[in-house]
This record gives C-alpha cells, structure tokens and sequence, in this order.
C-alpha cells in the first residue's frame, strides 16, 4: 500500500464530513473528504498549490480556500456540489497572512496577520 499521508482536517459545521489534504505532489495537492464513520466521501476534484488552506464555510458545501504566496494572497469559494470556484477577495499587495477561519455564522472570515514590524497592543476582555 501506498503513503497515506493526509493533513489538515477540518470538519463541516454540521459534522457530516471531514476535508483533508491528500498527498503532496510536486507543487500541488488534492482536497479528499471522509463521513464521520470514515467511508470516503466523493469531491469534485480540487487541486490547491502548497501552501493553500482551506475551511468548511457556514454552508457546508462550500469551502473557502486562501491560495497565493505571500504577498500576492487571495480568498476563493469552491462549491463541493459543482466543483466551481470563484474568487471572494484579492488581499493587498504584501499582505502575509498564514491561517484562517470562518466565523459560526458563516459571514466573516478571521486570519492572523504577520507584519514585520507590529505594534502590540494588549485588549482585556470587559468584566
């Protein structure tokens, strides 16, 4: 058998399914998704470029795919019914971002933000 290598699982809102990354292939990978018992669930076939991430929007048949490299990032919808895809929002030029997620109520997405020189800021959660 094979390398099974698989990465980043990220379950669906309703927790039907999960989404993962298959195998590294070259510069590429294939998205693979798997019912809560484990029997393989059929995707449309969606290649990212390494170093993509991808979450379950509040829609569980869509995902919400950050591709690009840094400096050149943008945020993509990709329907699991039709395997269509299409582009939410080009980031500014620069902006580094490495991770995300959507919020509960599907409407938001939030990421973390590297700059080189940040300034910090501490904010106190209200009694």
């Amino acid at each position: 058998m094979g390398d099974m290598t698989s990465v980043d699982p990220i379950w669906s809102p309703d927790g039907r399914f999960l989404v993962f990354s298959g195998a590294d292939v070259g510069t590429s990978y294939p998205l693979r998704a798997a019912a809560a018992d484990g029997r393989p669930c059929s995707l449309p076939t969606l290649m990212l470029a390494r170093g993509s991430r991808v979450a379950v929007s509040g829609d569980p048949q869509t995902l919400v795919i950050l591709r690009g490299a840094p400096g050149d990032l943008s945020f993509w919808t990709a329907d699991l019914r039709t395997g269509s895809q299409r582009i939410l929002t080009e980031l500014p030029p620069n902006f580094v971002a490495h991770d995300f997620d959507i919020s509960l109520s599907g409407n938001e997405i939030v990421f973390d933000r590297v700059e080189d020189y940040p300034d910090v800021a501490l904010i106190e959660r209200g009694s």
